[in-house]
């Protein structure tokens, strides 16, 4: 795709609620996907409040690929078999466990436990293994 057509899908998925969707099918917070998308939770949120907010182009861009980009990867996960409903963001592992994120990490990297990684949605751990991780 273009950077054009990026912008595109940006705001459109802004302005049709297909963002919060996704957000919501992610079972994230505003502030895991304002994350995500390297944008500040305020901002975020007038996306969600305000679907005919303007945005810069280079933000539209960027939605627009964050957008696309996840979905593709939701296709392959699903396509391997693993689904989201069983698995939990890492980031509420972390909150879940009372660590800091950068902690669990280097323990997930030390292959403490195992972990999926979902691309630009970032780790996920399935339900049943947290109590073990703690």
């Amino acid at each position: 795709m273009t950077d054009e057509e990026y912008a595109k899908t940006g705001r459109e998925v802004i302005a049709n609620g297909a963002l919060r969707e996704l957000r919501d099918r992610l079972r994230l917070t505003r502030n895991a996907m304002s994350e995500l998308l390297h944008t500040s939770p305020i901002t975020y949120t007038s996306w969600e409040v305000r679907p005919d907010v303007r945005i810069w182009e280079v933000t539209a861009v960027r939605v627009g690929r964050f957008y696309q980009t996840a979905m593709i990867e939701l296709d392959l996960l699903r396509d391997d078999g693993i689904d989201l409903a069983g698995l939990v963001p890492f980031h509420l592992v972390a909150t879940h466990l009372g660590v800091p994120q950068e902690l669990l990490l280097a323990r997930y990297r030390a292959e403490d436990f195992p972990a999926v990684d979902a691309g630009i949605l970032g780790l996920w751990v399935r339900q049943a293994d947290i109590d073990e991780i703690g």
